[in-house]
């Protein structure tokens, strides 16, 4: 708070990502189809995101045979393992096609040997409410087609308090 009980304005963070790829399901386990999980990013502040490593996620997942057009939301981590490993953890609900609540938990590892991999490459699974895995699946950021729009799609902007 500056002086005079004026309250300074905080700068927050937003950003869209697309990430494409294969999802297996639990029944045919070989066969690989089509996922498409569009997001949004946003952080009340940098301050909150230095605090917490965390970034509150809202978009849309296709992801054949589980859910077509579903609404995602939950957040994005960053995880410090130890030994120059880190993780950024993708965790969203969303409601099958089904109508059952399902889980998407993504990791990019990144342990500063492929820094290309870590920050394109994510797998993970979708999971259900007692957390038995429906699907694994693998998604890239294809930074040839994608980077430019995501590098559009930065912005910081002012939060008054």
């Amino acid at each position: 708070m500056a002086r005079g009980g004026l309250r300074l304005p905080s700068l927050a963070l937003g950003y869209e990502e697309t990430l494409c790829g294969a999802v297996f399901t639990e029944k045919e386990p070989h066969r690989q189809r089509p996922m498409v999980l569009a997001l949004e990013a946003t952080t009340p502040s940098l301050s909150s995101l230095l605090a917490t490593r965390r970034i509150a996620l809202d978009g849309e997942l296709s992801a054949s045979l589980i859910a077509e057009r579903a609404r995602v939301n939950g957040d994005v981590e960053l995880v410090r393992l130890g030994g120059g490993v880190s993780v950024i953890a993708y965790r969203l609900a969303f409601t099958g096609d089904d109508g059952a609540p399902l889980w998407l938990e993504l990791d990019k590892r990144f342990d500063g040997r492929h820094p290309y991999a870590a920050f394109t490459v994510a797998t993970g699974a979708i999971r259900d409410e007692v957390g038995a895995v429906r699907a694994l699946c693998v998604v890239r950021f294809d930074a040839r087609s994608d980077l430019r729009a995501h590098l559009r799609s930065l912005r910081l902007r002012f939060v008054y308090p």
